[in-house]
């Protein structure tokens, strides 16, 4: 299927890492878009605009409360 066939989303990927991979970011005020690089040498690079950054930041805080209220340590 091509990319923006129809979802209007161009990329899926699974990510896994290791607790002490390193991770940085840069910011492009200019495009208003965050960089994050994975990895000692960059091996991963994920770039969202303010928007979707935004986004995902509301979406994974939501999922992070759900996982932390069906774990098992909470019962």
């Amino acid at each position: 299927m091509p990319l923006y066939f129809q979802s209007h989303i161009s990329v899926q990927s699974w990510v896994e890492m290791d607790h002490d991979v390193q991770v940085t970011y840069e910011i492009d005020s200019r495009s208003e878009c965050a960089t994050f690089f994975f990895g000692a040498h960059n091996d991963y690079v994920l770039t969202l605009n303010r928007q979707n950054l935004s986004q995902v930041l509301e979406l994974g805080s939501r999922a992070a409360a759900e996982l932390d209220s069906a774990s098992p340590d909470n019962s």
